[in-house]
């Protein structure tokens, strides 16, 4: 079971860097073409800029998991970094189970929200925004996921706790 979760984790690990590289070169791809179109053929392209769009939208959410399993989200810790270790465990694990609900209530309305929206086209007729807001409950699901094996391993003490000393701080 240990080495199937291993591969799990590599697997969905390595696909979403390379979804979000993918998306990123596209991204790229499309705005050059546009400009290209537009400035040197005088026949701008009219999907290119929403596809953009959209992409941006897949990019942002795929940032959200690589930033949940690198652990970089944003944080205010000057009061938590104050806090002796066992308080700064359970503001840790508030943390986790706040998060997990917030996960929790995105794929059951994300859900909601793919299957009211598969029949709108977007510009591109072969394309439905239920495609689009597919990715909310994909990646909530996956959030879960970190946030569970997160708050398991802060429980049984494998996460190391906050230390102001260790951060690198302006001056």
């Amino acid at each position: 079971m240990k080495k199937f979760l291993s591969i799990a984790k590599t697997v969905t690990e390595k696909s979403v860097d390379w979804l979000s590289i993918f998306l990123f070169c596209a991204i790229f791809i499309l705005g050059l073409l546009q400009v290209v179109s537009r400035w040197v053929f005088n026949n701008p392209l009219t999907w290119s800029e929403e596809s953009i769009q959209l992409m941006y939208v897949w990019i942002c959410y795929l940032g959200w998991i690589i930033a949940e399993r690198k652990g970089s989200h944003i944080r205010i810790t000057f009061v938590v970094g104050k806090l002796p270790k066992k308080a700064q465990l359970w503001v840790n694990v508030f943390n986790h189970l706040l998060t997990i609900t917030f996960s929790v209530l995105m794929v059951v309305w994300g859900i909601s929200m793919v299957q009211r929206s598969l029949g709108t086209p977007v510009t591109m007729p072969w394309l439905h925004y239920g495609w689009i807001y597919g990715i909310a409950p994909v990646v909530n699901a996956i959030i879960i996921l970190y946030e569970i094996v997160f708050l398991i391993e802060e429980l049984m003490g494998k996460r190391p706790c906050f230390n102001l000393n260790d951060m690198e701080v302006e001056k």
